[in-house]
């Protein structure tokens, strides 16, 4: 084995261990943390976690710019700030926002809620500066440092879980502070990792608030395309916590919890493979879309067999959550749709060069889900409309992408989405058995024929693109030099 090959098996293998390691702490965590806190206390447990995706906004696209000016290979009047200078200038903008948000929960807020937003704003300091080092390392073509810090996370996630237990813990806030605790590990691990970086003096006389100005210009749209997915989410348990009881939200965020996991993976995965897309040419891109696109879609018909686990693992492990059993099997079907969506459609709208139209959709989407969130509630006021409405969203949200891309890209899209049709009835169908093992069993060779039938002959050409996904390396500005 030649040493490009084995350095490729060690990257794939630690992504791979890295993937499973976190999905093992994200269902540790989904179902130990429910369990011995109770359904209140988890509730503004998860209440905590939403408000966490809103201040990971609050970088208003200076991450996402500093990747783009790294990525680019075109030439740029304006020269790229380095690590340093962009570091102190999202400390700045940060560190302003985290003191405005603390004073204001101490000042105006009362009880649990004051708890929970303080404790946001103290995690904000460093969960931004968590996706600059992350985007450093993608940039310098050091995936695995992003596998070695999603592994320490998990860890310390394992060992949260292991102290709620040893130690009888049932207050959200102290759980709360252990995770925000460990995103401070975390970000120190990242610090004196890229520390020489974020010492080396600049050679530009940029300073970090025109960093700040600079980036954000480049980055903003960037942000809001990826995260218009996350957000209809977010809305609509938002919308939840504010009509319900915080016990029905509880168990309506139970369900989610999953699909908001995997919905920012997905927008973390699209901003990855970036880089994979030029190395196909026009007419491969083209070709290659719909054996992506069925890809993914397989890879989320697997991982929501999850369900028939559920049906078991819920009324055995945790009776309190029983009424999340029929959402969960909603929610987990609208992946079929936000997964796709996150990783392959956008991108495509990327390489056609329709980004915006994207966000013009996605924006419409976000309205239109609203919309729909307020009309359930009037007709229905149930948590199952809640959930029905999320899943129309995604759906409509899917099939208005496809469309476009069919009628501007002449896009192959008739085997994908007809095994999108097919796999999703089948999920439904059998889903609603009561014998959840047959159940089980029988989905999954459906689900494994069905792919058989459908894409077996392109396995060499699946082999090929996953090599070339694989072996994902930064622009070569970016190998001559990473701004800091």
């Amino acid at each position: 084995m030649n040493p490009s090959t084995t350095k490729s098996f060690k990257k794939i293998t630690l992504f791979l261990v890295s993937i499973v390691v976190k999905m093992s702490s994200t269902i540790m965590m989904g179902f130990s943390v429910p369990r011995l806190l109770g359904v209140v206390q988890f509730g503004y447990f998860r209440l905590f976690s939403l408000f966490t995706v809103y201040t990971s906004l609050l970088h208003f696209g200076l991450i996402d710019g500093f990747l783009l000016s790294n990525r680019s290979t075109t030439p740029s009047s304006t020269p790229t700030p380095k690590l340093k200078t962009v570091a102190l200038g999202l400390l700045w903008l940060e560190g302003c926002f985290a003191s405005i948000g603390i004073l204001a929960s101490i000042l105006f807020l009362k009880a649990e809620l004051q708890s929970i937003v303080a404790m946001v704003f103290l995690n904000l300091l460093v969960q931004n500066f968590i996706s600059l080092y992350q985007t450093v390392a993608q940039t310098r073509g050091m995936s695995q440092k992003v596998s070695q810090g999603s592994l320490f996370l998990s860890f310390i996630n394992i060992l949260i879980v292991g102290a709620v237990f040893l130690f009888k813990i049932r207050d959200f806030l102290y759980v709360t502070i252990l995770v925000v605790i460990a995103n401070y590990w975390v970000f120190f691990w990242y610090f004196w990792c890229f520390r020489r970086l974020l010492f080396e003096s600049p050679s530009t006389k940029t300073t970090p608030f025109i960093a700040i100005k600079t980036l954000t210009q480049k980055g903003f749209w960037y942000l809001v395309a990826y995260i218009v997915p996350t957000m209809i989410v977010v809305f609509n348990n938002h919308l939840v916590w504010f009509l319900f009881p915080v016990e029905d939200f509880s168990i309506y965020a139970f369900s989610v919890n999953m699909t908001i996991f995997a919905t920012i993976a997905c927008a973390n995965l699209a901003k990855i493979t970036d880089d994979f897309y030029p190395k196909l040419t026009k007419a491969e891109q083209i070709a290659s879309y719909d054996l992506l696109n069925g890809a993914v879609i397989f890879l989320v018909l697997i991982g929501i067999s999850a369900y028939f686990l559920l049906q078991w693992t819920t009324p055995t492990f945790l009776p309190d959550y029983i009424a999340s059993i029929p959402l969960f099997r909603i929610v987990l079907g609208l992946l079929l749709f936000s997964c796709p969506l996150g990783v392959v459609t956008h991108a495509y709208f990327k390489l056609a060069g329709k980004n915006a139209r994207f966000i013009q959709i996605g924006s419409g989407m976000l309205v239109l889900s609203l919309g729909l969130n307020f009309l359930v509630f009037q007709l229905d006021g149930s948590l199952m409309a809640f959930a029905t409405s999320l899943f129309a969203s995604f759906l409509i949200f899917y099939v208005i992408t496809q469309v476009y891309l069919i009628v501007r890209l002449k896009i192959p899209w008739l085997r994908s989405d007809g095994f999108l049709l097919l796999g999703g009835g089948i999920y439904l169908y059998i889903s609603e058995m009561e014998n959840y093992a047959l159940g089980a069993f029988l989905y999954l060779f459906s689900i494994l024929l069905l792919f058989g039938l459908f894409y077996g002959r392109d396995w060499k050409k699946g082999i090929r693109l996953y090599r070339l996904f694989m072996d994902i390396s930064p622009s070569d500005k970016s190998k001559k030099e990473v701004a800091s």
